[in-house]
């Protein structure tokens, strides 16, 4: 196990916070301007990451596509969940400054497929169709809608919890986003996981990235590439497919008196369980965890180890609907109830299943209560009030009421369920479904789990 250095270092943080003001705590979300400016120089390229993200103030975001292209991707909307949509060509404008003929596209699978409003979620690659465009830098950018969260903040607050945590973390900010200069919504700006995500976290973009898809749990199905497709998307780099594959092969091993040390010498075996324990903390159910998805897995070539990075938290918080107890989930009902390789043949091992206790406990006991997070939540509610509350009707899942409500109380709506059939979208009947709101939902979940689990 790793010296518990961090957690020393992370306290010290968390007094000095307590005795700062809401806004300032909040301001510290992101990392320093030097941090991030000395991070663009492994590019060789200046990337502003300083003027794009960060939550001191909401961005102005403005798309303007013809007519051909919004219908053309507006069409994909009402197929399938196979592939991505294909990118069509818009300009940008962001802060006033113009991007021409940028490459755009919508992103997700619920929050596409299942939305009915016209706050959809988009993948924006600044170079798709001028080669060596950048936007101060960055050469992709990802705009969610924050789908399914009456806060319409989880996303936010989950990154900022894996900062805290100590993982590689997508940067974000917050941004009021206009297509063809109608405004749809207030969207939260992330740094997609990309070369230059990878460079900054890294110091090196070289190492195999894999995306988890459909059920990306970890388990071994044989040695043919094809049989991992839908779980997983090859995105490039030095080590590909067969090392991936024995990865998965020795997670999904029988344990046995060499499978810690075998484990260790190819995955970071403390930084997964690290980010294990805070996604099982903030009920980021929706993740590995429950879904086997919303997640990568990077080879970072610098200690020659494997390493998970967090990705698409707009369900954290106890967001997962009515799906499952939010509250009380329970690690001891996954051990049992579950077949994620990952997680359950790491806990089985005495030392481990010690480590991920502990971090659980350090958390709570940390940064996820209400006495550190209730200013932040207040912070970012004082920040995205007003571009909120000026979202009409057809772009919006919730009224500004309900988004007030979900700070501290839960939300109860009703949904349509979507399904497929031959791939053809087929709405259901509506079903109720409860948001726990935010504040409430941290205290009951902490208390949940410092009683035990």
């Amino acid at each position: 196990m790793r010296e518990y250095t961090k957690k020393m270092v992370f306290n010290s943080f968390l007094v000095a916070i307590a005795m700062m003001a809401a806004v300032i705590f909040v301001v510290q979300i992101m990392h320093s301007e030097a941090e991030l400016h000395d991070a663009a120089e492994y590019l060789g390229l200046e990337v502003q990451y300083d003027e794009i993200f960060g939550v001191e103030e909401v961005k102005e975001v403005r798309i303007y596509i013809e007519k051909e292209n919004e219908v053309a991707m507006k069409a994909y909307g009402d197929l399938t969940y196979s592939g991505n949509p294909p990118y069509v060509q818009a300009d940008l404008e962001f802060e006033g400054e113009l991007y021409e003929n940028v490459g755009i596209r919508y992103k997700g699978q619920s929050s596409l497929y299942s939305n009915p409003t016209d706050k959809k979620s988009y993948k924006i690659e600044m170079d798709e169709f001028v080669v060596g465009q950048t936007l101060m830098g960055l050469e992709e950018l990802v705009l969610n809608c924050n789908f399914g969260d009456p806060s319409q903040m989880r996303e936010a607050l989950a990154y900022f919890l894996y900062d805290q945590a100590g993982l590689p973390t997508s940067l974000f900010g917050f941004a009021e986003v206009y297509v063809n200069d109608e405004y749809i919504g207030l969207y939260t700006m992330v740094e997609n996981v990309d070369e230059q995500y990878l460079e900054r976290n890294f110091g090196s973009g070289d190492g195999g990235l894999f995306k988890a898809g459909n059920q990306g749990f970890f388990k071994y199905l044989g040695e043919e590439t094809s049989i991992y497709a839908e779980a997983y998307e090859y995105k490039g780099g030095m080590t590909g497919w067969d090392s991936f594959i024995n990865l998965i092969k020795l997670v999904d091993s029988g344990l046995d008196k060499d499978y810690m040390v075998e484990l260790s010498q190819v995955l970071d075996v403390d930084q997964v369980l690290d980010y294990l324990a805070m996604t099982f903390v903030m009920g980021n159910m929706d993740s590995y965890m429950v879904t086997g998805h919303n997640y990568f897995i990077y080879y970072d070539l610098a200690d020659s180890l494997y390493k998970i990075l967090p990705w698409d938290a707009n369900e954290s918080f106890g967001g997962y609907g009515s799906y499952y107890d939010n509250l009380a989930w329970s690690a001891k009902a996954d051990v049992e109830g579950y077949d994620r390789p990952l997680f359950d043949r790491l806990i089985q091992v005495p030392a481990y299943e010690e480590y991920f206790l502990d971090q659980i406990s350090f958390y709570v006991g940390g940064i996820f209560n209400n006495m550190r997070l209730d200013s932040v939540i207040d912070g970012l509610f004082a920040l995205i009030e007003d571009s909120v509350e000026a979202q009409g009707d057809d772009s919006s899942e919730f009224t500004y009421e309900e988004f007030a409500q979900s700070i501290y109380d839960d939300v109860v709506i009703m949904k349509e369920i979507v399904g497929y059939e031959d791939g053809v979208k087929v709405v259901g009947e509506e079903k109720e479904f409860k948001m726990h709101g935010l504040k409430s939902f941290v205290e009951q979940r902490g208390m949940y789990l410092g009683h035990g689990m």
